[in-house]
């Protein structure tokens, strides 16, 4: 009995008239076994990512040109901040229970966080409040600038400490001009050119 008839192929039944052509259908039938193999470990790799959580925060930060008023909304995944604070603190709190003792941890925590200098000047954040979005913290700030600057810079350290893998999204609105940006533990800062 031939290789080909022991595992079922049978070269007369699949309509193959020659060894040669055999060898090609056999070639392709591999290839087409080896991409679902491929597609397989692609799909079990994705699988095994969704699995492990992503330590991801936003800051959107817009600047009127004309007022002259700064508004930064911050975005985090409350266990994260509320772990964090615990770390820093040794206080346990609970952002969803709106308690102004919390909202004071939470805005002495993330003020030393989080800097912005427009241009050389530092800019000093006034906290408004938050909100609770889902799993989501966000954190409302306001600041004012003077004058011109070539530059706005953002630094972001919040989580850090507790997350080696945290990453923020930085978002900066200019009157009507848009820029992005990522930062990724240890980068902290970025420079945004203002126009």
């Amino acid at each position: 009995m031939q290789r080909n008839e022991k595992f079922g192929l049978n070269l007369d039944t699949i309509g193959l008239k020659s060894r040669k052509e055999a060898s090609g259908g056999l070639k392709n039938f591999a290839q087409g076994h080896r991409f679902a193999a491929h597609s397989l470990l692609a799909l079990c790799f994705v699988a095994i990512s969704a699995m492990h959580p992503y330590f991801v925060g936003v800051t959107e930060i817009k600047i009127e040109p004309k007022s002259k008023l700064v508004s930064v909304s911050c975005k985090l995944f409350v266990d994260d901040v509320q772990e964090a604070i615990f770390q820093q603190t040794g206080q346990k709190i609970n952002l969803s229970a709106k308690r102004p003792q919390d909202q004071l941890l939470l805005k002495n925590y993330l003020l030393s966080k989080l800097k912005i200098h427009w241009g050389t000047t530092h800019l000093p954040l006034t906290m408004l409040g938050y909100d609770i979005e889902e799993e989501g913290v966000w954190c409302y700030f306001e600041s004012s600038i003077r004058g011109k600057a070539k530059s706005l810079v953002v630094c972001n350290r919040a989580l850090y400490e507790t997350l080696e893998t945290q990453t923020h999204f930085l978002h900066v609105t200019y009157g009507t001009v848009k820029q992005h940006w990522k930062i990724s533990n240890p980068e902290d800062c970025h420079t945004f050119g203002m126009q």
